[in-house]
């Protein structure tokens, strides 16, 4: 199934499978008059995309991080986020174009997602958003990332902002 955002900003899903990414599409809005709306759109595949490369795993303060990582290593550092009940699969998509323009980026499964374990049993268990944050710091410390583009959704958005309240230092920019 795919989602398409037309020109005027009129959405369509579409069931067939065999749907061309490139298809031409009128807009689901029945009062649009715009002719942009009959012109090439780009789709959105909806549900889990598993395109990502070879996961890896990273010894990172309490956790076991799993993540993803795309990109030049000596390209200025992304580290993208996810909210619940999501994991790194929805950054699928924009990680290729990022990593295209020169982007070292790294996508974590955040705490209690994915294959990101704690190292000890006696780690005390906290989903608050000051403990997701200093796991990120500590992933960037463990690859070596000095500073970073933070974007993030959901819960990642707000990890995301508390590293940049209290690491500014850290962060290059908010998204």
């Amino acid at each position: 199934m795919r989602e398409v955002r037309t020109a005027c900003g009129g959405h369509r899903t579409v069931t067939d499978p065999a749907w061309s990414r490139h298809e031409r599409v009128s807009c689901a809005i029945p009062s649009c008059a715009s002719p942009s709306c009959a012109a090439v759109m780009t789709t959105t595949a909806m549900g889990p995309d598993t395109s990502f490369a070879a996961r890896k795993q990273v010894e990172a303060g309490v956790l076991d991080v799993g993540y993803a990582e795309a990109g030049p290593q000596n390209g200025p550092a992304v580290v993208l986020l996810h909210g619940w009940p999501y994991d790194i699969h929805s950054f699928a998509e924009v990680t290729p174009l990022l990593a295209a323009a020169g982007y070292r980026v790294v996508v974590p499964f955040v705490r209690g997602h994915g294959t990101t374990r704690f190292l000890s049993e006696d780690t005390a268990r906290n989903g608050q958003q000051a403990a997701v944050a200093t796991d990120v710091v500590a992933f960037m410390d463990a690859l070596g990332i000095g500073t970073a583009i933070l974007a993030g959704f959901d819960w990642g958005a707000r990890s995301a902002a508390v590293v940049a309240a209290l690491w500014p230092e850290r962060c290059m920019g908010l998204v």
